[in-house]
């Protein structure tokens, strides 16, 4: 029988583990959560756990309940490239401390941290939180891993790092998966509505036209028909920060997500919201959002802050029999549904 496990989250967003957990049919309990954002304690809310918090810069952790695993995202922007790159030296940047504060007074078996790989060049603040894990015991595991190497046709690449209070048995990162095809996550448009170019108007005025005009030309110059291969291309950005992928989802972000900018050559039109959370692992109708009161662009800048929820599936079984909660032969069962799962196929049973 496999053990409860008590979740708790900071930065919580949409608490992509307490997802990865309804899937895999886990025994659990949410028993904290914390998030600055309006739409992201209203999807909290509707998760029910047992505290909640706004701020963690302004909590009291010893009067939040304990966890078996922790799981936290501080917000990135400090560190990524297309951020500000201020890194540890400004409010934002410490931010994961206060993750920490509680994992020192609580410390839960198990700690699943994502960060964008930049946060690499920072390398004095990625050190003082490693070094705090180690000193509270944690037998500390990291790597950066593709999106794309678990499922989901998205160059999405981030740092996860495994924490661990007395492992059973040593953590090894899972394998990588073979990707199903992009339009297996995609809609196409009927004849009637699809569109070989975006239509020029108030949704970007020319700014849409123009990327997406430019990208496909450049592909025909390099030999790639994009009506047989899926060019994603993010149109709602300036021309310099335009970028397109073939076959692959460009990294979707925040800000692409919430003004819904993501152009697919083979589908005529713009990536919708179901088919972005498809791309980010989560399976079509997951979440009531616009019953939730939350704005379609609100949900959007949800799913692009969010972890990948194909690779938190692969992730939590050997965290779990690392962490002594599952057998060796539930283990393998977690791990094989895990390496399964399609979005847009496979739901909770």
């Amino acid at each position: 029988m496999v053990r409860e496990v008590r979740l708790s989250s900071d930065f919580s967003g949409l608490d992509t583990v307490a997802w990865a957990f309804k899937y895999l049919g886990l025994p659990h309990r949410n028993v904290a959560a914390c998030d600055i954002n309006k739409a992201s304690l209203q999807v909290l809310q509707h998760l029910e756990p047992e505290w909640l918090g706004s701020d963690v810069r302004q909590r009291q952790i010893d009067r939040m309940p304990p966890s078996d695993l922790h799981s936290f995202g501080a917000p990135c922007q400090s560190y990524s490239k297309s951020g500000k790159r201020a890194r540890n030296e400004c409010e934002l940047g410490q931010l994961a401390n206060y993750a920490i504060d509680y994992i020192e007074h609580h410390k839960p078996r198990m700690i699943l941290m994502e960060q964008v790989p930049d946060i690499v060049s920072s390398e004095d603040y990625l050190l003082e939180l490693l070094a705090r894990l180690s000193r509270s015991g944690y037998s500390v595991n990291m790597q950066v891993l593709k999106s794309s190497d678990y499922g989901l046709p998205q160059e999405r690449c981030r740092l996860y790092v495994i924490g661990i209070q007395r492992p059973v048995v040593e953590f090894l990162f899972p394998p990588p998966i073979p990707c199903p095809p992009l339009l297996s996550f995609v809609d196409v448009l009927p004849a009637s509505e699809f569109k070989v170019l975006p239509e020029k108007g108030p949704r970007g005025g020319s700014t849409r036209l123009d990327n997406v005009s430019r990208h496909l030309q450049a592909c025909v110059e390099e030999g790639v028909n994009p009506f047989e291969r899926s060019v994603i291309i993010t149109s709602g950005c300036s021309a310099s920060r335009c970028n397109r992928m073939v076959d692959r989802c460009v990294t979707i972000t925040r800000t692409e997500a919430q003004r819904q900018g993501l152009w697919c050559s083979t589908k005529g039109g713009f990536l919708d919201f179901d088919e972005m959370a498809r791309l980010q692992g989560f399976w079509t109708g997951f979440l009531p959002w616009q019953d939730l009161g939350i704005s379609d662009p609100q949900f959007g800048g949800l799913l692009g802050n969010a972890m990948s929820l194909n690779v938190v599936l692969n992730l939590i079984p050997p965290l779990l029999r690392s962490a002594g909660f599952v057998t060796e032969n539930e283990f393998r069962k977690l791990a094989e549904r895990a390496r399964r799962y399609h979005p847009k196929t496979c739901r909770p049973d």
